[in-house]
């Protein structure tokens, strides 16, 4: 399976930051058509660089665009709020 840039990207420590008012991550994120203008979801991995890359271990974030999904109802495995495991907690 070949990788496939659309709707990810990545950010890395901005090695150019000066002042307080510059980014402290940069990067790129190609999104496709469809979720062009539009309010989408965005989710962050923390990731290492790997031995085969330009910076060998060079920390960064890698992304993930997806569409906005209606709220969904608790699903039925979900343990009703009353059975939550929350009498052990000491406070």
């Amino acid at each position: 399976m070949s990788y496939n840039p659309m709707n990810n990207g990545a950010l890395f420590k901005n090695a150019d930051k000066k002042t307080d008012n510059h980014p402290d991550y940069r990067g790129t994120i190609m999104v496709s058509p469809e979720l062009a203008g539009k309010e989408v979801n965005i989710a962050a991995w923390l990731k290492e660089s790997g031995p085969q890359s330009k910076k060998p271990g060079t920390k960064y974030m890698s992304l993930s665009v997806s569409e906005m999904r209606p709220a969904t109802t608790q699903s039925a495995t979900a343990a009703p709020a009353n059975d939550l495991p929350f009498d052990d907690i000491p406070f």
